[in-house]
């Protein structure tokens, strides 16, 4: 039996246990998952880590913990694993896993920078996650707005015995927000140096290679970001970085998923709620489920316009076509092109995946740009259709691929496009023209002497200038079309395109809150010249006939004698290009 003075011994200790645990909750911590001690595992090497899991999957708690032991100065921790409640398949490890921490070098403070989308999302999750680990461990908090709980900065006293009390000599926890970011705040990030950096939730790539290079001197620089990622927009450019790196180290980079399924923290029955939570009635999944329970990337960023049924299937039958290296050079022959001096040497590579056919008509679209290739402005696209198949072939592109290239000022684009459809049978060129984009593309046809460019006349001011009369106008009517013909191709089977990076375009158009095709982010990687481009065309092709090429054009050279003598191959109609790569003669325009 139980003393009284025994009880009240008992209930000291554990009042004083619990005190314990709440002013140096690291001490006690263990890890939730094996997978996110595996992204830490990195990450203490130097490793820059990506770590994408569920909403509770504490991903963002357990990086708070792992960098508030560096701002410590700890030299290693115990990363043993806890157990799930009434979970006997999870038990807790009983031995000691013990990961390296660099220190404090040379009795340095750390400085350690968390990175969030806005202040008021990093209230509720990174800021309360720094706070939570800390506990009552000495420290200073710095309000942005005491008010709200917006934390700008955390001061941490060191855990290194004999160090200072004055605040001032403490390490440095700093919070910035990456929305709205302005080029004058980048600036401030250029000119910083830290330890390490945390990326809570996924923020613009821009910003986040600035941090990269904030290195100090012969020193490791401790990155890791963790997201939810569910905004194709947002994650898509962080991807491609951490493509190859899924569990393993591929040149200084890793990549690390799991799902709040892994969360030993949460009991069974928590993770059933949270995991119906995602489940609509009938039981079929949300657009958010497995980003929000498995940490997959999706892209839930609305409704697509177009069936994504037949535009998978034929995604999933793409295949390369062959790239070719054209050379863009002004030559002027004539007196004429004088207003071509300005023009200067391009280049410019071109995927082509059938070759021309000499009785086929053509169609080429264009979408111009000023051939800045930054963030801020919007590539060009230029696609080459063949009128006369059925279904009709995407034959040629030049645009963005895979997320990259596909800037050419208008006139280069212009000569670009004279030499391809000369090539393809004088194949009518038609333009988007929309306020200035698009005429000194036009101007430069016509200094060409181009045989046929597009033109419609709905909408035209009749007082516009001769240059002005030609291509057509992206206005709602004619978007409506575009996107009513990519429908009705997708669904009866009237087009064949092999370019993944057109097709991935199209899958990633999302319909705004009035119903419209748009952008998901303007200023984003994501752009809908492909959709402007592809929808114009088939447009063009379902509602007219394809004008008939009356004799064939001539071959001429030593191809066209080694066909005739020696009985060389000559693609057949519809055949594909073999794959690889070619560099074409120099352009001059004739």
């Amino acid at each position: 039996m139980t003393t009284a003075p025994d009880l009240y011994s008992a209930a000291v200790a554990a009042a004083v246990g619990n005190d314990l645990r709440f002013r140096e909750p690291l001490r006690y911590r263990r890890m939730s998952s094996p997978q996110v001690r595996t992204l830490i595992e990195f990450c203490a090497r130097g490793v820059e880590g990506y770590g994408h899991a569920g909403n509770a999957a504490a991903k963002t708690e357990e990086l708070a913990a792992f960098f508030v032991r560096m701002c410590l100065g700890q030299t290693r921790f115990d990363a043993r694993l806890m157990g799930r409640r009434g979970d006997p398949s999870a038990p807790p490890e009983t031995e000691p896993h013990w990961i390296d921490l660099p220190g404090l070098q040379n009795g340095e403070v750390w400085r350690h920078w968390v990175l969030v989308q806005s202040y008021d999302q990093g209230k509720d999750s990174s800021m309360r996650a720094y706070r939570r680990v800390l506990g009552r461990w000495p420290h200073r908090i710095g309000w942005l707005d005491k008010g709200r709980g917006i934390v700008k900065l955390i001061q941490i006293k060191p855990d290194v015995e004999g160090w200072s009390d004055d605040s001032e000599t403490w390490s440095e926890i700093t919070f910035i927000s990456t929305d709205g970011m302005t080029d004058e705040d980048v600036k401030y990030v250029q000119g910083a140096r830290i330890h390490s950096c945390h990326q809570d939730e996924l923020g613009p790539m821009s910003v986040w290679r600035e941090v990269r290079a904030r290195r100090i001197a012969n020193q490791y620089l401790y990155l890791c970001t963790t997201a939810t990622p569910e905004y194709k927009h947002e994650w898509e450019e962080q991807f491609e970085d951490f493509r190859e790196c899924y569990f393993r180290e591929v040149r200084g980079r890793v990549r690390v998923q799991w799902s709040v399924r892994d969360n030993r923290a949460l009991s069974l029955e928590d993770i059933e709620a949270r995991v119906q939570s995602y489940l609509k009635g009938n039981g079929s999944k949300s657009d958010l489920y497995d980003a929000r329970v498995a940490g997959e990337h999706v892209n839930a960023a609305g409704s697509c316009p177009f069936p994504t049924e037949p535009l998978r299937a034929m995604l999933a039958e793409c295949r390369g076509g062959r790239l070719e290296d054209v050379t863009i050079r002004r030559a002027p022959e004539h007196e004429w092109d004088d207003d071509l001096r300005d023009i200067l040497p391009a280049s410019a590579t071109i995927e082509r995946w059938f070759a021309v056919q000499p009785l086929h008509s053509y169609l080429m679209t264009a979408d111009t740009s000023r051939g800045i290739d930054d963030s801020k402005h919007d590539p060009c696209e230029l696609e080459i259709w063949d009128w006369t198949s059925d279904p009709h072939l995407l034959v040629l592109r030049f645009g963005m691929r895979a997320g990259h290239g596909g800037y050419l000022d208008e006139e280069s684009l212009a000569i670009l496009a004279d030499k391809l459809g000369r090539e393809h049978n004088d194949c009518r060129i038609d333009p988007e023209v929309a306020g200035n984009f698009g005429v000194p593309f036009i101007h430069t046809l016509r200094k060409l002497r181009y045989p046929n460019i597009g033109h419609d006349d709905r909408g035209r001011d009749p007082a516009a200038g001769i240059d002005e009369q030609y291509g057509w106008n992206a206005n709602p009517t004619t978007n409506g079309e575009n996107v009513n013909a990519l429908i009705e191709g997708l669904n009866n089977v009237r087009f064949l395109c092999w370019s993944a990076d057109v097709l991935n375009q199209l899958l990633d158009v999302r319909e705004d809150e009035k119903g419209r095709p748009a952008n998901v982010r303007k200023g984003a990687r994501h752009h809908r010249e492909a959709m402007v481009c592809a929808g114009r065309a088939l447009h063009v092709m379902l509602t007219t006939p394809a004008p008939a090429i009356m004799q064939a054009r001539k071959r001429l050279g030593i191809e066209a004698a080694l066909r005739k003598d020696f009985g060389r191959e000559v693609p057949r109609p519809g055949r594909p290009m073999l794959s690889g790569r070619k560099s074409t003669a120099i352009y001059r325009p004739k």
